[in-house]
C-alpha cells in the first residue's frame, strides 16, 4: 500500500491478521488503511474482527446502558464507547465499552 502525504510518499505494509507487531508500528500502519477497516493489537498480534451480529448490537446496547448509568451516579469514572485504548507496546484494542477510573480516583 502506498499513502501519500503532502510531496511524500511511503509504502506501508497492510495489516493483516495475524501479524505479530509493535503497538507503535501498529498504530502507523493502522492509520494507512481505509477508513472502514478495523484491527486491534492483542499482545502484540493483529486481531481482525468479523462482522457484528445483531444479538452482539443488542448485548452491546444494554452494557452501555449500564455502564452510563453507572458513570452518572460514581464519581471519578467514565465510560467510553468503542474507543482505541493504547495499553503499553504490544496492546491497542477497542474495546466495545470501557469504564475508566480517572487518576484523581484511584
Amino acid at each position: 500500500m502506498v499513502i501519500s502525504r503532502g510531496a511524500e510518499s511511503l509504502s506501508v505494509p497492510r495489516l493483516e491478521a495475524g501479524d505479530c507487531l509493535d503497538q507503535a508500528t501498529f498504530h502507523e500502519r493502522y492509520q494507512a488503511m481505509p477508513s472502514h477497516f478495523r484491527a486491534e493489537l492483542i499482545g502484540g498480534m493483529v486481531i481482525v474482527p468479523s462482522p457484528l451480529s445483531s444479538q452482539h448490537g443488542q448485548y452491546h446496547a444494554l452494557i452501555m446502558g449500564w455502564l452510563t448509568n453507572y458513570w452518572g451516579a460514581t464519581p471519578g469514572v467514565r465510560a467510553q464507547d468503542n474507543a482505541t485504548t493504547i495499553l503499553g507496546a504490544t496492546s491497542e484494542p477497542q474495546p466495545d465499552g470501557a469504564l475508566v477510573i480517572d487518576r484523581e480516583h484511584g
